[in-house]
């Protein structure tokens, strides 16, 4: 254990604003690759929708005069 404390006190010496420095580094890459990893599965859950259970298309549109609601998300689409 006394190696890893050696490691961290000569990558920030035993300087306080390195080591909350870091700290903070740490965190955000974690933070921001755990958001890289949400964006991706909520894409392919975007795909699963669309082409697996074929949520798209004439078939999940309500008329509405000169517009066209989707059933499953709820906007509209102007078709002319």
């Amino acid at each position: 254990m006394a190696s890893v404390s050696a490691a961290a006190e000569a990558k920030t010496g035993n300087n306080q604003f390195l080591r909350i420095v870091a700290a903070i580094s740490t965190i955000s890459g974690w933070l921001s690759a755990g958001m890289i990893m949400l964006a991706v599965l909520i894409t392919c859950q975007m795909i699963f929708i669309r082409f697996v259970l074929k949520a798209h298309g004439a078939e999940g549109l309500e008329e509405f005069g000169d517009q066209q609601q989707s059933r499953v998300w709820g906007h509209s689409e102007h078709y002319g």
